[in-house]
């Protein structure tokens, strides 16, 4: 388990190389850095969360979840880019909750990676919210992207199980 002051040395970098710092993580540092994802240091804080978003399960949701919650527009939009990160999202009922309230969030940037979320997720669960994004969403490239995942979450529903 590394040092909360090792940690942040590791997240400083001008342009972090994730898959680099998350190789020098363990489990144990979970706890610490779902706490840094809620450190007064913005840039410390959103790169733990998306730490935490490559590292994803169920322990490593309680920093993404406060981000996705956050009053600040750039922690729900970075915790849609976490949540896109994590293996297996759609098997994971909180991340796939998450994706589902942001993508109907009021900031636009928010929606926009949420709807990547939800598209690198295959969570064909989340297709009649994402039709609800399409028909009411006002910004036409944000529309777009919408249609772009409905029609491939409905492809999904549409393949035969084998």
């Amino acid at each position: 388990m590394k040092k909360r002051k090792e940690i942040i040395q590791l997240l400083s970098a001008d342009e972090p190389d994730y898959l680099s710092i998350i190789s020098k993580l363990t489990t144990e540092d979970c706890e610490t850095l779902n706490r840094l994802a809620k450190h007064r240091s913005d840039p410390i804080a959103t790169r733990a969360i998306i730490c935490l978003g490559y590292l994803g399960s169920g322990n490593f949701m309680d920093g993404i979840v406060a981000a996705a919650k956050s009053d600040k527009a750039h922690f729900r939009v970075t915790a849609a880019q976490a949540l896109s990160k994590i293996k297996g999202v759609g098997s994971n009922s909180k991340a796939v909750e998450l994706i589902n309230e942001l993508v109907k969030d009021s900031d636009i940037g928010v929606r926009k990676f949420a709807l990547r979320a939800a598209e690198v997720a295959n969570i064909s669960g989340l297709k009649d919210q994402i039709k609800k994004v399409h028909e009411s969403e006002e910004n036409i490239h944000i529309k777009k992207l919408a249609e772009t995942v409905f029609w491939k979450l409905k492809k999904l529903d549409e393949k035969p199980a084998h």
